[in-house]
């Protein structure tokens, strides 16, 4: 191991129990002069971060240091889970990814355009879509340094003052059990998050399938992004996560927004077989039960949240919402399409999810 003065000293593997799945090693060496330690970034860096990858060019020998943005985030084998344009030259792996405070957020691992495309694999052992490959192969990708420390031993965590990994302190949310449970794992069957490189994400409902193409519902805004009214949609690229995990690519020519009303259809091809959405065919009653699902958006998380509670008459509704920034029409009714009212707690993120009846029958779009 040559360090940044020149010397040279041997080293040896530190044993770790979970590296045995990772494209990660640690290693020791011993001197008796000082050298500067990393510091150390604990966050996942976002999409559109910026990024400086460094390492040793396999063939001049010398450091090489190159800018780019992180672009996709994924989760495949080995713990690569950050996609970047950084260009990546052969011997570089194992170098460091910095932000632009000069914290240490990742390992390089892969370069762009690989003459073999095995590494594309995801945790769960499923291989993405051909399309998804296309997109992955443009970029380099590195293991995140928060996911590293995950894996180190704690013993050498504190040994070596590196930080603790980030843990939830949060309250866990306890199953459901019998018909409960089962309606929520019904309802995850046929939900998707869906991505936006604007950081943001909504949800969607599949609600049909004609040979490998499946369509999804959902509300527009999570699809069109607009910051003021009388602009066109942002010009941002959307990703569908599936329910078994699974990422597609959004072909902007299959999304369909309606008028009037705060609906989009959006379309992806898999040969995966999903669920489909059962539509109720009946008006539903004030104080009926309802369900709500979805993924919401809290901090740099976006899990799963499935709700309960009571639909509210349209008036009490409107009532409420008179000194909110809703607008009515001229026949008392809201815009958008929106006369579901409904008392169950929702979070920015599960927009465009299923509002659901006892039987798990879909009555409407959140």
């Amino acid at each position: 191991m040559q360090t940044s003065d020149g010397k040279t000293y041997s080293a040896e593997i530190v044993p770790q129990n979970n590296f045995q799945n990772s494209d990660i090693s640690l290693l020791k060496f011993q001197s008796d002069r000082s050298y500067c330690l990393s510091d150390i970034s604990t966050a996942t860096p976002d999409i559109n971060t910026t990024i400086l990858a460094s390492g040793f060019s396999g063939s001049t020998g010398n450091i090489v240091f190159s800018s780019g943005e992180v672009k996709k985030t994924s989760n495949l084998k080995e713990g690569y889970e950050i996609g970047y344009s950084s260009n990546i030259e052969q011997g570089m792996s194992g170098g460091a990814i910095l932000n632009s405070l000069g914290q240490l957020v990742g390992i390089n691992g892969k370069s762009a355009y690989p003459i073999l495309n095995t590494g594309y694999v995801y945790q769960n052992g499923k291989r993405p879509s051909e399309s998804e490959i296309r997109e992955m192969r443009k970029l380099s990708w590195g293991i995140p340094i928060s996911t590293v420390l995950t894996w180190i031993d704690s013993d050498v965590l504190n040994a070596y003052k590196l930080p603790l990994p980030e843990s939830s302190t949060s309250v866990p949310i306890i199953p459901l059990k019998k018909w409960l449970g089962d309606l929520e794992q019904g309802a995850k069957q046929f939900t998707v998050r869906i991505d936006s490189s604007s950081n943001a994400n909504g949800s969607g409902i599949i609600i049909a399938k004609e040979g490998n193409n499946y369509s999804v519902l959902t509300s527009a805004h999570v699809l069109c992004q607009i910051e003021d009214a009388t602009k066109p949609c942002g010009d941002f690229s959307y990703e569908i996560l599936a329910p078994d995990g699974n990422k597609y690519t959004v072909d902007k020519s299959s999304i369909k927004i309606e008028k009037g009303v705060d609906l989009a259809v959006v379309k992806f091809k898999s040969s995966e077989n999903y669920q489909i959405a059962t539509l109720a065919d009946y008006n539903h009653n004030s104080y009926d039960f309802i369900f709500t699902a979805g993924y919401p958006k809290l901090k740099n998380d976006s899990s799963w949240r499935f709700t309960g509670g009571r639909i509210s008459s349209k008036e009490s509704g409107l009532l409420q919402v008179k000194d909110s920034d809703f607008s009515s029409s001229v026949g008392g009714s809201l815009t958008g399409g929106y006369e579901l009212v409904y008392s169950t707690i929702t979070y920015g993120g599960m927009s465009g999810g299923p509002v659901l009846n006892q039987r798990g029958e879909l009555i409407g779009i959140h």
